[in-house]
C-alpha cells in the first residue's frame, strides 16, 4: 500500500488537507496511539464470485447481484489511476452491489472517555448526475453485517435496518446532490444536510468525516476537498442514538440502481479512517 498523500502533496489523487493536525506518523510508530488504515487500490486482491457475500483478500467484503459489480481498475475516463475500486450499478432496476472492510475499529460514543479524535475520507467520483440514476453512499458502517441484496442500500433510497451507517449519501434522482447522512438502523437516512456537498459527473472529489468528542456542538463535522461544512452533529445528537454511538464502525461504499439502462458507476480512487485511543 502507498504511504498517506495530503494537503500539497497530494497531486490532486490522495486525501485532503483535513488530516494535517491527525498524528499519522506517530500512530504508525506507536500503536497505543490509536490506528491509522490507508488503501489507495495499487495493490487490488481479485474479487470472485459474488452471489452471496465474498471475501475480498483478507481486509474486504462484498457482494454484487445481478449485474452489479465490484471491481478494480486502472483508468476512469481514459485518465491512468494506478488503482482504484469501481462499483457498478448494472443496468437492470436494482442491481447492486457493495464492498466493506471486514474491520470495524472506528468507535463514535460522543464520550472522550472512551473514543478518541477520529478521521475518514474518501476520493470518489461518478460517471453521470443523471435522474433515474442510482442511490450511492460512501462512509463508515457496521460492516459485520452480512451483505446482500438490499443490504446495505435498497430501493427508493432506502438503507437496511440491519445496521447503523454514517457519511455521504446521493438520492437515486439525487442529481449532483451529496447528502450527509446517518441512519441508526432505521429504513431511510436521517439527513444533516441536503445542499452543502455537490459531486460532478466523472470529477474526482474528496468528502470526509471528522469526530471530536471534546467539541459538544459539533461532534462530528463534515468535508468536502478539505473545506469543513456548515452542518454538523451534536454530541447530544450522537449520544442520543442508539447503535451508531455503541457499535463499531467500518468503511462502506455501495451502489444501488434505480431504474433499467442506467449504467452507472461509483469510483473510489483511495481511501482512509485513523482514530486516537480514548482520551487523546
Amino acid at each position: 500500500m502507498s504511504s498517506v498523500k495530503h494537503g500539497s502533496e497530494n497531486s490532486g489523487r490522495g486525501l485532503s488537507g483535513m488530516w494535517r493536525d491527525c498524528p499519522i506518523a506517530e500512530i504508525k510508530e506507536n500503536p497505543n496511539l490509536g490506528f491509522y488504515f490507508f488503501d489507495d487500490f495499487s495493490e487490488a486482491p481479485k474479487i470472485g464470485t459474488t452471489t452471496s457475500e465474498v471475501a475480498v483478500g483478507s481486509k474486504y467484503k462484498c457482494y454484487t447481484k445481478d449485474d452489479g459489480g465490484v471491481t478494480f481498475v486502472d483508468s476512469v475516463n481514459s485518465v491512468r489511476m494506478n488503482g482504484c475500486m469501481a462499483l457498478y450499478g448494472g443496468n437492470t432496476d436494482a442491481d447492486n452491489g457493495a464492498i466493506v472492510t471486514v474491520a470495524q475499529p472506528v468507535i463514535l460514543t460522543g464520550l472522550s472517555a472512551s473514543s478518541g479524535k477520529m478521521r475518514f475520507e474518501a476520493r470518489i467520483a461518478t460517471t453521470q448526475i443523471a435522474t433515474n440514476d442510482a442511490q450511492l453512499f460512501v462512509g463508515l458502517g457496521e460492516t459485520d453485517v452480512t451483505l446482500a441484496d438490499g443490504v446495505p442500500l435498497a430501493n427508493t433510497n432506502a438503507v437496511t435496518n440491519t445496521g447503523a451507517f454514517i457519511g455521504f449519501q446521493r438520492n437515486e434522482d439525487g442529481l449532483g446532490v451529496l447528502n450527509t447522512s446517518y441512519s441508526d438502523r432505521a429504513t431511510s437516512w436521517t439527513d444533516v444536510s441536503t445542499s452543502e456537498a455537490t459531486i460532478a459527473a466523472l470529477t474526482f472529489v474528496n468528502v470526509g468525516i471528522k469526530y471530536d468528542p471534546w467539541n459538544a456542538t459539533k461532534c462530528i463535522s463534515f468535508y468536502r476537498n478539505g473545506v469543513e461544512l456548515a452542518t454538523g452533529i451534536s454530541s447530544s445528537t450522537l449520544t442520543g442514538l442508539t447503535n451508531l454511538d455503541a457499535n463499531n464502525l467500518g468503511m462502506v461504499a455501495a451502489i444501488f440502481n434505480d431504474t433499467a439502462g442506467t449504467s452507472s458507476y461509483l469510483y473510489v480512487k483511495c481511501w482512509a479512517m485513523a482514530q486516537l485511543a480514548p482520551g487523546q
